[in-house]
Protein backbone atom coordinates (compact mmCIF):
# COMPACT_ATOMS: atom_id res chain seq x y z
CA UNK A 1 0.00 0.00 0.00
CA UNK A 2 1.41 3.52 -0.85
CA UNK A 3 1.65 5.86 1.85
CA UNK A 4 0.53 9.32 0.95
CA UNK A 5 3.25 10.94 3.09
CA UNK A 6 5.83 8.68 0.57
CA UNK A 7 4.66 10.77 -2.81
CA UNK A 8 6.24 13.97 -3.68
CA UNK A 9 3.80 15.34 -6.00
CA UNK A 10 4.43 17.96 -8.43
CA UNK A 11 2.45 20.99 -8.73
CA UNK A 12 0.67 19.18 -12.53
CA UNK A 13 0.70 15.73 -12.85
CA UNK A 14 -1.36 13.55 -15.74
CA UNK A 15 -3.37 11.10 -14.32
CA UNK A 16 -3.66 7.88 -15.94
CA UNK A 17 -7.58 8.17 -16.03
CA UNK A 18 -8.96 8.98 -19.42
CA UNK A 19 -12.55 9.98 -20.22
CA UNK A 20 -14.43 10.25 -23.61
CA UNK A 21 -14.42 13.53 -24.18
CA UNK A 22 -16.51 13.83 -27.27
CA UNK A 23 -19.48 11.48 -25.63
CA UNK A 24 -19.44 13.68 -22.65
CA UNK A 25 -19.63 17.13 -24.99
CA UNK A 26 -22.89 15.43 -26.51
CA UNK A 27 -24.18 15.10 -23.37
CA UNK A 28 -23.22 18.81 -22.13
CA UNK A 29 -25.17 19.98 -25.16
CA UNK A 30 -27.90 18.82 -23.80
CA UNK A 31 -28.32 20.50 -20.52
CA UNK A 32 -30.65 23.00 -20.42
CA UNK A 33 -29.10 26.51 -20.65
CA UNK A 34 -31.04 27.58 -17.59
CA UNK A 35 -28.82 24.94 -15.51
CA UNK A 36 -25.82 27.24 -16.14
CA UNK A 37 -24.70 29.51 -12.99
CA UNK A 38 -22.74 32.15 -13.08
CA UNK A 39 -19.81 31.70 -11.28
CA UNK A 40 -20.08 33.36 -7.43
CA UNK A 41 -16.74 35.00 -7.39
CA UNK A 42 -16.99 37.92 -9.94
CA UNK A 43 -13.45 39.94 -9.06
CA UNK A 44 -11.56 37.49 -10.74
CA UNK A 45 -12.95 36.99 -14.26
CA UNK A 46 -13.73 38.76 -17.58
CA UNK A 47 -16.67 37.77 -19.45
CA UNK A 48 -18.97 34.73 -18.47
CA UNK A 49 -17.88 32.15 -16.70
CA UNK A 50 -20.79 29.49 -15.37
CA UNK A 51 -21.20 26.31 -13.90
CA UNK A 52 -23.45 22.77 -13.72
CA UNK A 53 -23.28 20.53 -10.21
CA UNK A 54 -23.46 17.05 -11.13
CA UNK A 55 -22.86 15.87 -7.58
CA UNK A 56 -22.87 18.51 -4.63
CA UNK A 57 -23.91 19.18 -1.18
CA UNK A 58 -27.28 18.45 -0.84
CA UNK A 59 -27.83 17.08 -4.25
CA UNK A 60 -28.41 20.89 -5.35
CA UNK A 61 -27.94 21.84 -9.19
CA UNK A 62 -28.23 25.58 -8.45
CA UNK A 63 -24.87 25.33 -6.12
CA UNK A 64 -21.79 25.18 -8.16
CA UNK A 65 -19.09 25.79 -5.22
CA UNK A 66 -18.26 23.18 -2.58
CA UNK A 67 -19.45 22.74 1.03
CA UNK A 68 -16.44 24.66 3.06
CA UNK A 69 -17.71 22.89 6.22
CA UNK A 70 -17.69 19.50 4.87
CA UNK A 71 -20.91 18.65 6.74
CA UNK A 72 -23.38 18.82 3.95
CA UNK A 73 -24.11 15.07 2.59
CA UNK A 74 -23.15 14.88 -0.90
CA UNK A 75 -25.41 13.65 -3.91
CA UNK A 76 -26.32 13.64 -7.62
CA UNK A 77 -27.78 16.09 -9.25
CA UNK A 78 -30.96 16.01 -11.45
CA UNK A 79 -28.65 17.22 -13.91
CA UNK A 80 -26.48 14.09 -14.04
CA UNK A 81 -29.50 12.16 -14.28
CA UNK A 82 -29.56 13.17 -18.02
CA UNK A 83 -25.55 12.59 -18.78
CA UNK A 84 -25.43 8.64 -18.10
CA UNK A 85 -21.85 8.34 -19.34
CA UNK A 86 -20.84 11.36 -17.30
CA UNK A 87 -22.50 9.49 -14.14
CA UNK A 88 -20.64 6.29 -14.98
CA UNK A 89 -17.21 7.88 -15.55
CA UNK A 90 -18.21 9.85 -11.76
CA UNK A 91 -18.86 6.28 -10.45
CA UNK A 92 -15.78 5.04 -11.89
CA UNK A 93 -13.81 6.97 -9.28
CA UNK A 94 -13.23 4.80 -6.16
CA UNK A 95 -12.59 7.65 -3.83
CA UNK A 96 -14.94 10.11 -2.32
CA UNK A 97 -16.20 12.69 -4.48
CA UNK A 98 -17.26 15.87 -2.96
CA UNK A 99 -18.29 18.04 -6.08
CA UNK A 100 -18.78 17.83 -9.62
CA UNK A 101 -19.10 20.35 -11.81
CA UNK A 102 -18.95 21.73 -15.62
CA UNK A 103 -17.04 25.01 -15.83
CA UNK A 104 -17.60 26.93 -18.43
CA UNK A 105 -15.29 29.99 -19.58
CA UNK A 106 -17.01 31.37 -22.80
CA UNK A 107 -15.61 32.76 -25.77
CA UNK A 108 -13.23 35.78 -24.87
CA UNK A 109 -13.49 35.43 -21.38
CA UNK A 110 -10.53 35.49 -19.16
CA UNK A 111 -9.67 34.06 -15.46
CA UNK A 112 -7.34 36.09 -13.65
CA UNK A 113 -4.60 35.06 -11.76
CA UNK A 114 -5.64 33.65 -7.98
CA UNK A 115 -5.24 30.86 -5.24
CA UNK A 116 -7.48 28.14 -4.32
CA UNK A 117 -6.77 26.87 -0.43
CA UNK A 118 -6.92 23.57 0.58
CA UNK A 119 -6.75 21.95 -2.66
CA UNK A 120 -3.62 19.75 -2.72
CA UNK A 121 -2.48 16.41 -2.71
CA UNK A 122 -0.83 17.06 0.76
CA UNK A 123 -3.66 18.81 2.17
CA UNK A 124 -6.09 15.67 1.72
CA UNK A 125 -8.37 17.23 -1.00
CA UNK A 126 -7.67 17.41 -4.93
CA UNK A 127 -9.47 18.97 -7.87
CA UNK A 128 -8.82 17.27 -11.31
CA UNK A 129 -9.66 18.64 -14.62
CA UNK A 130 -11.05 16.83 -17.45
CA UNK A 131 -11.32 18.80 -20.94
CA UNK A 132 -14.13 18.34 -22.17
CA UNK A 133 -14.52 21.37 -24.92
CA UNK A 134 -11.79 23.41 -25.65
CA UNK A 135 -9.30 25.06 -28.78
CA UNK A 136 -6.02 25.45 -29.32
CA UNK A 137 -6.63 29.17 -28.24
CA UNK A 138 -7.55 28.42 -24.90
CA UNK A 139 -4.18 28.47 -22.26
CA UNK A 140 -4.19 27.96 -18.65
CA UNK A 141 -1.26 28.69 -16.52
CA UNK A 142 -0.54 27.54 -13.10
CA UNK A 143 2.69 28.92 -10.89
CA UNK A 144 3.80 31.28 -14.14
CA UNK A 145 3.82 28.27 -16.16
CA UNK A 146 1.50 26.77 -18.90
CA UNK A 147 0.04 23.70 -18.51
CA UNK A 148 -1.03 21.53 -21.58
CA UNK A 149 -3.80 19.65 -21.18
CA UNK A 150 -5.50 17.59 -23.87
CA UNK A 151 -9.21 16.65 -24.31
CA UNK A 152 -10.08 13.56 -21.83
CA UNK A 153 -7.19 13.48 -20.61
CA UNK A 154 -7.10 14.25 -15.97
CA UNK A 155 -5.09 16.08 -14.69
CA UNK A 156 -4.25 17.12 -11.00
CA UNK A 157 -3.32 20.61 -10.30
CA UNK A 158 -2.12 22.35 -7.31
CA UNK A 159 -4.75 24.95 -7.41
CA UNK A 160 -2.70 26.53 -3.88
CA UNK A 161 -0.62 28.04 -6.37
CA UNK A 162 -1.75 30.98 -8.42
CA UNK A 163 -3.45 30.03 -11.65
CA UNK A 164 -5.38 31.48 -14.43
CA UNK A 165 -7.07 30.53 -17.90
CA UNK A 166 -7.83 32.52 -21.02
CA UNK A 167 -10.05 31.59 -24.03
CA UNK A 168 -9.29 33.49 -27.11
CA UNK A 169 -11.19 31.54 -28.99
CA UNK A 170 -14.83 31.79 -30.63
CA UNK A 171 -16.07 28.86 -28.73
CA UNK A 172 -17.02 28.10 -25.13
CA UNK A 173 -14.31 25.94 -22.76
CA UNK A 174 -15.85 22.92 -21.14
CA UNK A 175 -13.92 21.07 -18.16
CA UNK A 176 -15.25 18.68 -16.09
CA UNK A 177 -14.21 19.42 -12.62
CA UNK A 178 -14.13 16.89 -9.77
CA UNK A 179 -13.11 17.56 -6.32
CA UNK A 180 -12.06 14.37 -4.73
CA UNK A 181 -10.62 13.14 -1.37
CA UNK A 182 -7.53 11.66 -1.20
CA UNK A 183 -7.70 7.82 -0.18
CA UNK A 184 -5.41 4.97 -0.81
CA UNK A 185 -7.32 4.37 -4.42
CA UNK A 186 -6.70 7.58 -5.41
CA UNK A 187 -2.91 7.43 -3.82
CA UNK A 188 -2.22 4.13 -5.83
CA UNK A 189 -3.54 6.49 -8.88
CA UNK A 190 -1.41 9.28 -8.43
CA UNK A 191 1.64 6.70 -7.33
CA UNK A 192 1.18 4.92 -10.67
CA UNK A 193 1.50 8.14 -12.60
CA UNK A 194 4.41 9.22 -11.34
CA UNK A 195 6.41 5.38 -11.90
CA UNK A 196 5.09 6.93 -15.78
CA UNK A 197 7.05 9.89 -15.66
CA UNK A 198 9.80 8.44 -14.06
CA UNK A 199 9.72 5.56 -17.24
CA UNK A 200 9.43 7.98 -20.09
CA UNK A 201 12.22 9.96 -18.37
Amino acid sequence: MTDVASLSVPDRLRLGLRFDADAIAAEIAEVSPASWIPHFNKVIHEGEWSGVTLRGPGGDAGRIYPDPTGTQPVADTPVLDGCPIVAKAIASLQCPVLIARFLSLGPGSVLHPHSDEGLGFDAGTVRLHVPVVSDPEVTFELGGSPVTMALGECWYLDLRKPHSASNGSGRQRVHLVLDCRVDQWLTAVFAQALTAIDKEG
